[in-house]
């Protein structure tokens, strides 16, 4: 068992193991100190996730929130977008959905993209370099892959309308696991429950309904 307390995950450093337990499947939860002075409370396994060697891309929790925060005021500040709009959060979880399904084999549409050798170019690893070669999403439109043999470039990749990107997407069926899944990458703090609709290709409501526990609950049996 490895000691937790004392160790650094990204900006988070564990100075605590607490009594609690998460709800979910009894696994510690620990309070962490962010660079940046806050303090926050996050699960074993969310501290733990690897980052990829190959690509450089961190699927572990990053930080309290800021880290968040500071993405959307990058954006905002070199692209001279609104802070009264949302424009900025949308692209910043399209491009962060475009990473999850290449990079990180727990989600569902992994198999269909990193899963079958699908990549992102290096450069675009960046948001901000990716942002200023696709642009800023045109209302109704979402970042689609053209050639599904090939990976996520520029000439490969760009925004459609919505009603043209349906036709290209799978739905998630959904289960206890996938569920699960969609519980942790909310509590993680950096998705609303519309990225979340929109990563797994389901309605709002059903994504409300699954994390508070309306439906598919954890300790289900049936």
């Amino acid at each position: 068992m490895i000691e937790m307390v004392g160790l650094k995950f990204n900006r988070l450093l564990v100075v605590e193991e607490l009594e609690k337990r998460y709800e979910g499947n009894g696994e510690k939860l620990f309070r962490c100190l962010c660079d940046c002075g806050n303090y926050t409370v996050q699960r074993g396994s969310f501290l733990r996730h690897y980052q990829n060697k190959a690509s450089g891309y961190s699927r572990g929790v990053k930080s309290c929130g800021c880290f968040f925060l500071e993405m959307q005021a990058d954006l905002h500040t070199t692209h001279g977008m609104s802070r009264a709009d949302s424009t900025s959060h949308i692209e910043y979880c399209t491009w962060r959905n475009m990473m999850l399904r290449c990079y990180n084999e727990k989600l569902p549409h992994f198999k269909y993209y990193g899963g079958m050798g699908i990549r992102v170019v290096k450069r675009w690893h960046d948001p901000l370099k990716w942002l200023s070669d696709v642009g800023p999403r045109p209302d109704g439109y979402d970042f689609t892959l053209l050639d599904k043999s090939k990976h996520y470039k520029p000439g490969n990749a760009k925004w459609t309308p919505s009603n043209l990107t349906c036709r290209n997407t799978r739905a998630t069926k959904l289960s206890f696991e996938v569920a699960e899944e969609i519980r942790q990458l909310y509590e993680s703090g950096e998705y609303m429950q519309k990225d979340l609709a929109d990563m797994y290709n389901t309605s709002s409501t059903s994504i409300s309904e699954i994390v508070s526990n309306k439906k598919w609950k954890p300790d289900a049996s049936d």
